[in-house]
Parts: structure tokens; sequence; C-alpha cells
């Protein structure tokens, strides 16, 4: 499974999930040659063949035994998850698994899903596996399966993948935004908690936040990563807390208010010049780690740099909570998760879907097998596998992000418009109108118009 270990891992990451966003369109390349022979209406049932047929080939033997294919997230070398496999075997001599370990490229899993060679269960971002899903490859999760996942996870799960009304996959990572800071550089500032609401931030921003004599900022309040998708993911969860909606009860976009236009006006102050916010992996941040700087807006995934750069009881001298509260009173999170997905033509749904609850809410000497996997390099899917010791090593931190869950926006969770959170650009808008280049109204007009034309570009796809 990806995990963000770096810069460059982090740069490359479907953050949002936003890689799927454009299988309607590319499945109306990929299936021309097919629709010449079938007809367009039986592009799906070709691929439905084309399985059976290469299930007869390949998810069997001539003993009978039950060969599961699955694309795992988590290659060989992740040596829990491969043992846990194993395990399931014993436990079901009359099943292998077979783990091919991770497909992340959405050209080639579309691809083998057209052509009938899909494996039996893969692992994406929840934004393609619901794209999978509209278009026919996906099963959704048998009824027994989704009401126990459900009463044992987090409830953002039900945003990120749950589609009209049908639970469609089965989470397989869990990670969402927090507010970093060092207790330390807050003490030495006389400052006894974290900012509560935005007028706080700016007052503690003022007082961390060090200037040289020319004006320059010598040290940031706040800092973040840098990056679009990051600084993206910071407009989101600043958007939320100022009372943001991005369509309203009816499905109408109403992103053009109140809240984009004090986004606009809030965060390129921030950011500016003379703001206590700064930006970049090289300095600001790899500062933060090192415990030199107050706060930061991140993840779990910081928690190994933190360990690598602090010269000190890390644990100590670190933590994480909720982001400020908008003048309204709100919260703003921005959850993303890869899941889970039985092929809809697989030759052994049943068995594949008994392998995925064994290993998501099967308990094996008390935590799940995808508990255990996944830490501490995630938060676990399943809300009792927190209790227990492998999740001690970053406690204290993974409690600090699991608090964000409850007020969190997930990247997947407007899909069903054509969006997904890579698809709103409140990152470009912030800079532009900080570096003077467009005015906020009309970066208003620009990413409105943006979303617009994604939303037309979904459905003229889906009616093709």
């Amino acid at each position: 499974m990806r995990r963000c270990v770096g810069r460059k891992v982090c740069a490359a990451r479907s953050f949002g999930s936003g890689l799927g966003l454009g299988l309607p369109a590319m499945l109306v390349t990929l299936c021309v040659a097919v629709a010449t022979i079938v007809g367009a209406g039986g592009i799906v049932a070709a691929a439905a063949a084309a399985a059976t047929a290469g299930s007869a080939a390949s998810s069997g033997t001539a003993s009978g035994q039950i060969v599961i294919r699955m694309y795992s997230g988590m290659d060989k070398t992740h040596t829990i998850f491969e043992q846990y496999l194993r395990m399931y075997e014993k436990l079901h001599p009359n099943v292998k698994v077979e783990n091919l370990g991770y497909e992340w490229d959405v050209n080639k899993l579309t691809t083998l899903f057209v052509a009938g060679n899909a494996p039996d269960i893969i692992q994406h971002g929840t934004g393609y596996i619901l794209d999978l899903y509209r278009e026919g490859f996906i099963a959704p999760v048998p009824a027994a399966f989704a009401a126990r996942l459900t009463e044992a996870w987090y409830p953002v799960f039900n945003l990120a993948l749950t589609y009209e009304g049908r639970l469609i996959g089965v989470p397989a990572e869990n990670t969402v935004s927090g507010l970093w800071y060092n207790n330390d550089v807050l003490a030495e500032a006389g400052i006894a908690s974290l900012p509560r609401n935005f007028d706080e931030l700016e007052k503690v921003g003022a007082k961390l936040a060090k200037f040289a004599a020319d004006g320059r900022l010598q040290r940031a309040a706040l800092v973040e990563q840098g990056e679009w998708w990051s600084f993206n993911h910071f407009g989101w969860v600043t958007f939320k807390a100022l009372g943001g909606r991005i369509f309203d009860q009816q499905g109408k976009l109403v992103l053009d208010g109140q809240p984009l236009r004090d986004l606009l006006a809030i965060v390129p102050r921030w950011i500016g010049p003379q703001g206590f916010m700064r930006q970049g992996w090289n300095d600001q941040l790899v500062r933060f780690f090192k415990g030199e700087i107050g706060m930061g807006f991140g993840y779990l995934w910081w928690a190994r740099q933190i360990q690598n750069n602090y010269k000190g009881d890390y644990l100590k001298a670190f933590g994480v909570g909720v982001f400020p509260q908008g003048p309204g009173g709100e919260y703003g999170a921005l959850h993303y998760a890869h899941a889970y997905a039985v092929n809809k033509f697989s030759k052994h749904q049943d068995e594949a879907w008994k392998l995925l609850e064994w290993l998501v809410l099967q308990p094996v000497e008390g935590i799940t097998p995808l508990g255990h996997s996944l830490a501490p390099n995630s938060l676990p899917v399943i809300r009792a596998d927190f209790n227990t010791s492998v999740y001690d090593v970053y406690r204290p931190w993974m409690a600090g992000f699991i608090s964000n869950l409850q007020y969190a926006w997930t990247g997947s969770q407007f899909r069903i418009y054509g969006l997904d959170a890579d698809n709103v650009d409140f990152a470009n808008a912030i800079w532009q109108v900080r570096d003077g280049k467009v005015s906020p109204a009309q970066a208003i007009a620009d990413l409105v118009q943006k979303v617009q034309n994604k939303i037309n570009e979904f459905q003229a796809a889906k009616k093709k």
C-alpha cells in the first residue's frame, strides 16, 4: 500500500482519487472496437463474457482449488499482510490467494475491466472505485457484510463509499488532515492551548511569527507542505470551516457564496508577505519537523518525518488537534482513503467477499488483519482496532487525527456530480489573488466556471 513517506511519494499520490474522474470518457475510447462488434449496449455484457472465460482459465485448478487474484495495495515485501493471507489459506485449504501487489494506473485497470481480465479484487482510491461501480464493473457489498462494516467503522466512510444508497467498497486505509503543533514552541511564546477559532489563530500567528528588520519573515507560525495538492486540501478545510458548501440539497452548484469570498480575503493575507503562514518543504516544513516552528497543517505520515528529524522526546513535544473553527463555529477537515472492491464478473465473488470480511472484520489475537497491516502508517478502519497495542507507537497523535474525522468532508463524496477534491482548485485561486494576478471576483468566476465545466463534461460523458 502506498504511504506518504517523503515529498516525491506524496507528490505522486492520488489525493482525492482524482485519477479516475475521466472514466466515462475513457471507456468511450477503449470500447469503440468492442461496440463495433457487439453494440454500445453490449460492452459490459461482452466484458462479462470475457471475464467468465478468463476466470475459467485462471481462477481454478484441476483439483478444484479456488484462486482469488487481488490487487491488495501491498506487495509481498509487506510481510505482515502476506502472513495473514497465508493464514487465511490454512484456514480455508480450498482457497489460494494470489497477491498481485498494486496497480495504480487507471488506464491499465480500466483496460483490464473492459477486456474481462481484471482480478477478483482490486484496491484503489475511493473515487475510482465509485466510477467503476457506476459503469457496471464493481459489485455492491453484500447487505450482511455492509451492516457489519457500518457498525464497526468510522462514519466518514459512509460519505466516501456509498453510492445511491449502496455500499460499494471496503475501506483499505484511513487518512485525514489535522493541525500539528509543538508544545515547546507554543509554551515559549506564552500560548497555553491551540487556537480555537480563526480570530485566535491570527493572534497566535502574530505571537509566533518572527520578522527581520527588513520585514522578511524569519520564522513562520504555521506551515504546510506547499505542493498544489496539499495547499488545495488546506483550501478545502478552510472553506468548510467558513461554512462553505459545494452543492445545495437540490444538487445546485452554490460554490460562489460568501464563504468563498471570505476564503479569498483571509488566506491570501495569511500567506502574504506580512502573513504568519508559509509553505514549502525544504525550509519551513523541515524546520517544523525539527521543532523550530509552532504549528503545521498536515497528515499522519508527518510522524515519520518528525521521528527522523527531532532530537528529543517527539511524542511529548508534538501533538495533533482539530483545525480552528470558522466565524460560524464550524470545523473543517478533509478525509481521503483507498478501498477494496470486488469485480462484478468474478467467478468467485462469494469467496472474495469472505476473504475481505475476514481481513477487515475478523480479529486475530485482538486485532483485525487489515488493522494490524495498516499500523502505524494509517489510522485504523475499524474503531476497535485503535484500542490494540500495535497503535501505541503514535497513539496520542492518532487520537488527534481521529478527532478530526467527525468534521471531515471526504475527497470522493461529490463524485455523484462528477467532482472530487482535485477538481475544485482553491489553491491556484488563492495564490493568484495573493500575487495580484487576478481580483478575488475574477478568481471566483474562473473557479466556478472550471467546476461547472467539469460537471458538464461528466454529464456529457455519462450520456455517451
